[in-house]
């Protein structure tokens, strides 16, 4: 489509709407065009023309011709400067004496490595493998973009590990894996499961072993390594649907008949002949004995471990074997993490065959705990029977722990709030056992001292059950549901509630009115104003940003996309949490309270693509969160770090967004609200450039925030080039923060003023000091 668009532009042929061929004068009218087409063409290094084209493009058949922006005669220079236009409302557009047909600026402006956008619309850098492995990572399979399906970018994305491996790069992949996944660099731990289930299944046997020795550091909870379970039996399932065995020939065979035995046609009498019935044959044909062949069975119960080979099984029971992991952690995980993805511990044990090492001082701990998930209270009694003839009954300490926190376990799944004093006895629990021996969340090495093995006896008030801290912690999933509507039991639970269950569950507990009592609201807000805290509980930006704009509009995101939910759960926000919300969503991005450290002193200029490609489809994996909104909060962060900025929003034309009441004090839900308001249209990534030329603006720094597309053939690179020759400032950056992962890049990747920053990373700040102090 993109070389009958160039077809059309150079030689202005449009054709008739109704189909009838050009005359002769009209062809050698465009004779002179298709000379200059060919010179494109070469430049372009491809000639392959598509005969399909939108009748609402850009110089598509009926509609209106294409018109390259800043486009001059001669060399390619802007006469002028940039030539641009800023009307008296404070509108900046390119103006139109700007635009020539001209052969020399298109071919001028088009750089090496540069190729036609997705929709054809434009061109884009096409970025390197890794860099497009790190977006991946990152952004993840959004739902359906303006361009292209979810289905379409995803397969494209993940080729990028096949190709990577294939070169040998095989520990940068796997060391970017486990780095993204430790860092909690991702807001959503899919993508870097599906790439780890691709290394796993490359046809090398040395990168997979290796790919399955991150089973453990990246799948550190159940959640994940049920999903990697999941991801590895669907690909299992694939190529069993792509090559199938030849033992099914036969059984495909007896559903279709007609081909294993075709009918023959019976011959047709001729009009002469006379048709005659024929009697039947009185002698029977024999039946031949068959012959007796081993019958092989095929067992459907067993269908699913297909695929559990000696490589799976190891790196599948590492997470149950880790000698990192005490036996009350592993305890924790298992009943806290109980089935996941069509998946429980007890198929997955039944299938790795785990064994706990003699070498592990836990090993009776361990083989406890995992004779309990399987078996049940008999397996684990008969196993703890056995250790007990062992030791001549003198348990190890691990092994008492165990037992006692398995009574625990098994008392509170016995309560019911029908039965009268049941509710106390929880709470009695949870007071004693609802306290976690160590602040950090999911870690994989943790201390355990000594700690009393009866169970706690009635507390006499807060102060005692925090002396008293248990290595095993009683949470939420360990209660039974029928308590979860009591407000007194969600206090307790809020006592020590891990931060992503306590993002999770501010509503429900709004609702109950617990915060109306100010000790409890300052558990809140001591928690969410913890820097350390964010950090170590891995709590992305966007967890944070879905969390707020859910907890600001009264109810769910899930609840909000359903119209007919019925009985939902309903809340008025409270206005200190939405504030302490606002403040952890710039320290989730590891700013320091002073932003001392981020600060650059240069002066940047904040361009927010407002374009109608921003507003469709969502972002990192959630429809909620468009690349619009994303791109409001990463620019909130920049502009309350550094001093100089100019925030100007673009698409078709640029404007200020102090104009339009935006202030680096609002908060995010605000910022929101008035950039939901602008909507300028078609892509034009250069116009901040040229706006900076025009306006003599002194400019260190741009950012632009786009889906990295551009359908304008003034593109930034060669715009930014013109504002370092005009203002003398051959140092002045470009970075391009990508909010879709389509693999491609407005920046020039042979440009080491220019980067590329893939969006709502938490390293952003860091990553844009380092580049701007040119400290890589």
């Amino acid at each position: 489509m993109a070389g009958r668009r160039l077809r059309q532009f150079f030689t202005g042929r449009r054709g008739s709407q109704n189909g009838d061929r050009p005359s002769n004068e009209e062809d050698d009218a465009t004779a002179q065009g298709e000379q200059q087409l060919s010179q494109v063409e070469q430049q372009l290094g491809q000639v392959g023309l598509d005969d399909q084209s939108s009748n609402d493009a850009p110089g598509a058949v009926g509609g209106p011709p294409i018109v390259p922006a800043g486009a001059s005669s001669g060399n390619g220079a802007v006469a002028g400067g940039s030539g641009g236009a800023i009307g008296g409302d404070g509108v900046y557009t390119t103006s139109k004496e700007m635009y020539d047909n001209s052969t020399d600026y298109i071919v001028a402006s088009l750089a090496e490595g540069m190729v036609p956008n997705e929709d054809q619309s434009g061109f884009s850098f096409q970025i390197e493998l890794i860099k497009r492995l790190e977006r991946f990572l990152i952004l993840g399979t959004e739902g359906n973009t303006y361009y292209a399906s979810e289905k379409d970018r995803t397969y494209e994305n993940i080729s990028c590990i096949n190709e990577l491996l294939e070169k040998g790069e095989v520990d940068k992949v796997l060391h970017i894996l486990k780095t993204f996944s430790v860092q909690g660099r991702c807001p959503k731990e899919e993508p870097i499961l599906v790439a780890l289930v691709q290394c796993c299944y490359f046809q090398n046997a040395e990168i997979r072993k290796k790919a399955y020795d991150l089973v453990t550091p990246i799948c550190n909870i159940p959640t994940k390594l049920f999903r990697f379970i999941e991801l590895c039996q669907q690909n299992v399932n694939q190529e069993r649907t792509a090559k199938k065995h030849l033992t099914e020939l036969p059984k495909e065979l007896k559903k279709n008949p007609l081909k294993q035995n075709p009918l023959k046609r019976k011959k047709e009498p001729m009009e002469s002949e006379e048709c005659i019935e024929e009697a039947p044959d009185s002698k029977k044909a024999k039946k031949q004995k068959k012959k007796n062949s081993p019958f092989k069975s095929y067992h459907t119960d067993k269908a699913r471990s297909s695929g559990w080979g000696r490589m799976r099984r190891r790196g599948i029971s590492s997470f149950y074997c880790d000698k990192n992991k005490s036996a009350e952690r592993l305890l924790y995980l298992l009943t806290k993490f109980k089935n996941r993805n069509n998946w429980n511990h007890r198929q997955v044990l039944g299938y790795a065959h785990p064994k706990i090492s003699k070498d592990d001082e836990e090993q009776d701990g361990k083989n406890l705990v995992l004779a309990y998930c399987t078996r049940g209270v008999e397996g684990f009694q008969k196993k703890l029977n056995e250790i007990k003839r062992r030791s001549a009954n003198c348990l190890p300490q691990n092994v008492s722990r165990i037992q006692n926190f398995v009574q625990i376990l098994e008392q509170v799944s016995k309560l019911s709030p029908e039965n009268e004093g049941d509710e106390e006895k929880l709470l009695e629990f949870l007071r004693g056992y609802g306290i976690r021996e160590s602040a950090d969340e999911f870690a994989v090495e943790i201390v355990l001292p000594g700690v009393p093995l009866t169970p706690p006896p009635p507390s006499s008030g807060k102060e005692k059950a925090k002396n008293s801290k248990q290595p095993f912690q009683v949470v939420r999933e360990h209660i039974p549901t029928a308590f979860l509507s009591s407000a007194k039991v969600w206090e307790a639970l809020l006592q020590d509630m891990p931060m992503t269950a306590m993002l999770r569950n501010l509503g429900k507990m709004t609702s109950l009115g617990l915060f109306q009592k100010p000790e409890n609201l300052k558990i809140v807000l001591d928690a969410l104003g913890d820097t350390n805290r964010l950090q170590k509980a891995r709590i992305h930006p966007i967890k944070l940003l879905i969390g707020m704009k859910a907890y600001e509009n009264g109810a769910s995101l899930s609840m909000m996309s359903s119209v007919t939910k019925t009985n939902t759960t309903t809340w008025e926000a409270n206005q200190e949490i939405l504030k302490i919300l606002d403040k952890a969503f710039y320290k989730s991005f590891k700013q320091p309270e002073t932003q001392d450290a981020f600060r650059t002193g240069k002066r940047f200029m904040l361009a927010l693509d407002v374009s109608g490609s921003m507003t469709c489809g969502g972002c990192n994996g959630c429809e909620q969160l468009t690349p619009s909104i994303a791109a409001t909060a990463l620019s909130m962060v920049t502009w309350n770090i550094e001093e100089h900025v100019e925030m100007v929003a673009f698409g078709g034309r640029l404007e200020r967004l102090e104009d339009h009441g935006l202030r680096k004090d609002l908060t995010i839900n605000d910022a929101w609200r008035k950039m939901s308001r602008i909507n300028f249209g078609s892509t034009d990534c250069a116009l901040p450039m040229n706006y900076a030329i025009d306006r003599n603006l002194d400019i260190d720094v741009f950012i632009v925030y786009t889906d990295s597309d551009t359908n304008s053939y003034n593109h930034p690179h060669k715009a930014l080039q013109r504002y370092r020759e005009k203002m003398g400032k051959p140092n002045a950056k470009l970075i391009v923060i990508a909010l879709t992962s389509n693999g491609f890049s407005i920046a020039d990747p042979n440009d080491r003023h220019m980067l590329d920053v893939v969006g709502f990373d938490p390293a952003v700040p860091e990553m844009i000091c380092n580049f701007v102090n040119d400290s890589y």
